[in-house]
């Protein structure tokens, strides 16, 4: 069966749209647990910065990794990929394998930036673990159908 190109964008843009804002979000609510942060508003251009640059170059990987386990670079839009073990175990293995590597390296070698006290006392030094499994699940998980305005809220695009 051949894939148009337009499913190719929409399969290409569902998968990395849905994990920017997952990963945006995810940013912006643990960031108050590290030592540089001070407030949402001066801090949310480095965490924009951060998820532009980095989570999505990680979620690049992940997809290409899974590209290559499936032997296809448009798995994304094979539904049978979905129900492979294969597909989730690698996500997230693969997930959070890049999440502690990053994690460590930023907080010990580079010091990018520290734990607050309450974090350390929580032992919530794994939460991007957590992203990153997270963010690669549910950027895996696809609609079961092409999304509809018209059938979902009732509106037609058509001119009367």
């Amino acid at each position: 069966m051949q894939t148009s190109t337009r499913q190719k964008v929409i399969g290409l843009l569902y998968f990395f749209g849905s994990s920017f804002i997952l990963h945006l979000i995810w940013e912006n609510l643990h960031a108050p647990l590290y030592g540089p942060y001070t407030n949402f508003i001066n801090f949310f251009p480095r965490l924009l910065y951060a998820t532009i640059t980095g989570d999505m170059i990680f979620m690049a990987i992940i997809f290409a990794t899974l590209g290559i386990v499936h032997n296809d670079f448009w798995w994304i839009l094979d539904k049978k990929v979905y129900q492979k073990p294969s597909t989730w175990i690698l996500a997230i293995f693969s997930g959070a394998m890049i999440a502690i590597s990053f994690e460590l390296w930023a907080v010990y070698v580079n010091y990018r930036w520290d734990y607050r006290p309450v974090c350390s006392a929580l032992r919530l030094r794994i939460s991007a673990i957590f992203c990153k499994v997270f963010c690669s699940w549910i950027s895996n998980r696809r609609p079961r159908e092409p999304l509809s305005f018209s059938r979902n809220f009732g509106v037609s695009m058509r001119a009367s």
